[in-house]
């Protein structure tokens, strides 16, 4: 009789706002393929132990980043970063550090000549990348 090793491969749990995210790809990618073959997923999000959270600034890690960038420049724009959160999210008093980090990203992105926006819910991120797509 042959034992099994116990499994080491962590489940991948989605959370709604991964859910948002992969509905605005979704619709990305039927109404503007080639807008969806220029998307980057900046994944900054989750918890890493202080010696990776020391070296990864270094590797080009950005505290406060847009979670994508499409890098598809149009007539106004150089490319299109957007700050995904889940269909009725509201902010908490304990993530005011971080949305300020991600504010202050945005408005930097905003005067290099990206547009760079929040997309609350999965409506409004497709209204981005629609009024995006009418800059083209």
């Amino acid at each position: 009789m042959q034992l099994r090793a116990k499994s080491t491969v962590k489940k991948f749990h989605l959370k709604p706002e991964d859910k948002t995210q992969m509905a605005i790809l979704d619709y990305c990618r039927l109404r503007y393929p080639e807008l969806a073959e220029c998307v980057i997923k900046i994944h900054n999000e989750g918890q890493r132990s202080r010696s990776t959270n020391k070296i990864l600034p270094r590797l080009g890690l950005r505290p406060g980043a847009s979670d994508l960038f499409f890098a598809f420049p149009t007539s106004k724009y150089h490319g299109l970063f957007i700050e995904v959160k889940k269909d009725g999210w509201k902010p908490t008093a304990a993530q005011k550090e971080h949305l300020a980090r991600q504010q202050a990203f945005i408005d930097q992105m905003k005067s290099r000549g990206y547009m760079a926006e929040w997309g609350i819910g999965t409506d409004l991120g497709i209204a981005i990348i629609d009024a995006y797509m009418r800059t083209v």
